[in-house]
């Protein structure tokens, strides 16, 4: 089946400007840019998105878009996607595809909650890394101390730590209520049994998915998948794997769109994820691209306007 498909593109703008720690280094956004594709299979109408996050995924919008208006109708199609396309233009013909043959669910999943913006999620998530590590052992007591008895800790620390400085938080915390400790460590090899449970996130990114995955993945807690950064197929293939390994697997959303998000939460309970997901951030984005399917805000939204580039076919 060929179907009709547009190419159209976005700007939201963030509720405030957003900063993010990138390798070190803090990187601030105002609005979130990228692609939509509207794809009608007959009367059938699926929305997709492309949605590259600068300074985490390797491609740059435009190359997204060049990548798209290349692209033929064959290349298009579920039987014969492309390796070589880029991850986030990959996951919107995948994901597609996967919603002609799993149509989205209408409810929404448990999501974990960013440090600050709910006292009710039992999951709580907090960025760290950022600051000497003496400052984050007192920043993170402080946190510990007033979760409720409920409640654990995530704390992404994106590859700032040595293993010397992860020994020293393990042993000023009381680690019980830390739920995992995600990307602790710059070197891989550094690994190794402290007592702190860890989840893989960048790391498997950078997998060949040609390979076996290494045994030092399998010692993890919990695997963290980025769709849009990593692919759809890609994404299912790591989460059935850990599913076989007792790995806990959460999705974990790059900023993007509702239409996009409630593809996630969709996604999630098809793959049986009962994990609180890391799905907590449409609220950072003022606009919506498309009325809602799921409820995943207290509050509706302005829609966003959408400019059609091209049609591809």
């Amino acid at each position: 089946m060929i179907p009709k498909l547009r190419l159209l593109e976005y700007e939201i703008p963030f509720t405030s400007s957003f900063v993010f720690n990138v390798g070190g280094k803090r990187k601030t956004l105002n609005t979130r840019q990228g692609l939509l594709l509207h794809w009608l299979f007959g009367d059938q109408s699926i929305y997709t998105e492309v949605a590259p996050l600068p300074g985490f995924s390797n491609e740059t919008l435009e190359q997204c878009k060049q990548q798209l208006l290349a692209l033929d109708s064959e290349e298009l199609s579920a039987s014969v996607i492309s390796k070589r396309l880029y991850p986030s233009v990959k996951f919107a013909i995948e994901a597609a595809w996967y919603q002609l043959e799993y149509p989205l669910r209408s409810t929404a999943v448990r999501s974990c909650s960013l440090i600050g913006k709910s006292s009710e999620s039992h999951r709580i998530k907090i960025k760290a890394g950022h600051q000497s590590i003496e400052n984050d052992v007192l920043s993170l007591k402080s946190v510990l101390a007033h979760l409720q008895p409920h409640q654990k800790l995530r704390i992404d620390a994106n590859r700032t730590w040595t293993i010397e400085e992860l020994e020293t938080l393990q042993q000023a915390l009381n680690t019980s209520q830390i739920d995992y400790v995600e990307e602790p460590l710059k070197c891989l090899d550094h690994y190794r049994s402290n007592g702190l449970p860890i989840a893989f996130d960048e790391s498997l990114r950078e997998l060949d998915p040609l390979k076996p995955v290494p045994e030092i993945f399998f010692t993890a807690n919990a695997w963290v998948l980025k769709p849009m950064l990593s692919g759809l197929q890609r994404t299912i293939e790591l989460a059935e794997l850990a599913r076989e390994n007792g790995i806990v697997c959460v999705l974990s959303s790059s900023f993007e769109s509702n239409v996009s998000l409630e593809f996630y939460h969709s996604l999630a309970q098809d793959l049986e994820l009962t994990e609180e997901q890391g799905l907590d951030t449409l609220k950072y984005l003022a606009k919506d691209l498309q009325p809602a399917k799921i409820t995943l805000r207290a509050e509706s939204v302005p829609l966003a306007d959408c400019k059609e580039i091209a049609r591809l076919c």
